[in-house]
């Protein structure tokens, strides 16, 4: 008699098997000119990414995926008090995998709507915020305790889900932020038009 040796078997004999070639590309450059990543105070950041990638399917005809992003931020200060004006513009093609569409909600990303609440391929994103620093931390505890206060509004087309935002949505966001030893953390509170309402404990670093 011989042996015979089990071997492990993955995915669902329903599914055919599917092929496809791609090759993909990725360029990013950014100026960042502020004085600080967490709460800064002074300077500016401009930054793109492109990227494109051609798919060949097993099936069908070939296509081209593109995807382009620009984000800028402007951060003036008048002794404790911080002034920040913020946009991110995003464009891409109708054919992109759901982890490559741009996405609104979550902290600081109209905030009073869930993390990816709406995806999308054409986005427009701005956001005007005031914070002013109220504490000051001993070191190794961190830096500062700041409150502030954020004015959102943006547009999403171009959803694969069906979900546009039918023109501009607007939003409010208001929060305590901590320089810690750890980095940065939010306690916050996010409205969005339309009765959207979320509370935020945060750690780490939000969008612009």
């Amino acid at each position: 008699g011989g042996t015979r040796t089990e071997l492990p078997r993955t995915g669902s004999v329903i599914w055919p098997r599917i092929n496809e070639g791609f090759w993909g590309g990725q360029f990013s450059a950014s100026v960042d000119q502020l004085d600080a990543t967490d709460f800064p105070r002074e300077g500016y950041l401009l930054g793109l990414n492109l990227r494109v990638e051609d798919v060949s399917p097993e099936r069908g005809a070939s296509y081209m995926a593109r995807r382009a992003q620009v984000v800028g931020k402007q951060v003036a200060s008048w002794g404790d008090h911080t002034v920040a004006a913020a946009f991110r513009i995003g464009e891409a093609s109708d054919r992109l995998g759901l982890n490559q569409l741009f996405s609104l909600g979550g902290f600081m990303n109209l905030s009073g709507l869930q993390i990816n609440q709406v995806l999308g391929t054409s986005l427009r994103y701005a956001s005007l915020s005031y914070q002013n620093q109220i504490l000051t931390l001993p070191n190794p505890l961190g830096r500062g305790v700041y409150a502030g206060l954020a004015l959102e509004s943006a547009t999403m087309r171009g959803s694969s889900l069906g979900v546009d935002t039918n023109g501009w949505l607007s939003g409010l966001t208001a929060f305590l932020g901590a320089h810690t030893g750890i980095g940065p953390v939010y306690l916050g509170y996010g409205y969005a038009q339309g009765g959207n309402r979320l509370i935020y404990l945060f750690l780490g670093r939000p969008g612009l």
